[in-house]
């Protein structure tokens, strides 16, 4: 098995287990709200099992031996490289991969830290609006945005699109401070 075969199954395994976790938990929901919720662990759970099949297929694919024909119906077995005896070598750590381990853990570090800070914001009191405006500002910087008026016009945007639907079209609590609820409140009205 493949490296990337062995990561995908794990990834699979843990999307299962989130969606069938998430499926149990929301199964106790009131009739009228737990549509959604239902419906995303659906979609996780069913892309996990999609994922182990894929994964299945390919490494399928990749355990079946090339055969070569030297000769219109002779089949010459293929041949092994690597130590003398004919049998498979024992590959030596690649220092790329470790590299790449790196890497991966340097762009997901730093996106990991601005949402578990913009979550504490939020939770302690200040509001939705600006620590997601900083938030998205933050995070599109670490993913290599580096032009001030699509960063602010995006994360203004894409905060002001999030908090007009779910505040003033669904109506749904979002912590927010007083002077940004009273301000909305008569947008409220107009859905």
């Amino acid at each position: 098995m493949t490296r990337a075969v062995g990561r995908d199954a794990i990834f699979a395994a843990c999307a299962i287990l989130a969606g069938a976790a998430g499926l149990i938990a929301t199964w106790g929901y009131v009739p009228k709200a737990r549509h959604f919720p239902q419906a995303m662990s659906a979609i996780i759970l069913l892309s996990g099992i999609g994922i182990l099949l894929m994964g299945r297929a390919t490494s399928r694919q990749a355990a079946a031996p090339a055969v070569q024909a030297s000769a219109p119906g002779e089949v010459v077995p293929p041949r092994t490289e690597g130590a003398p005896d004919g049998g498979p070598d024992t590959p030596l750590p690649d220092p790329a991969r470790a590299a790449e381990y790196v890497g991966m853990l340097r762009g997901a570090l730093p996106f990991g830290a601005i949402l578990v800070t913009w979550a504490l914001a939020v939770s302690l009191g200040a509001g939705y609006l600006l620590p997601g405006f900083v938030a998205g500002i933050l995070l599109m910087i670490v993913a290599g945005s580096r032009r001030v008026v699509p960063i602010v016009l995006g994360a203004g945007g894409t905060v002001l699109f999030c908090f007009t639907m779910f505040y003033i079209v669904f109506r749904t609590r979002i912590p927010e401070t007083a002077a940004v609820k009273a301000f909305v409140a008569p947008l409220r009205d107009l859905f």
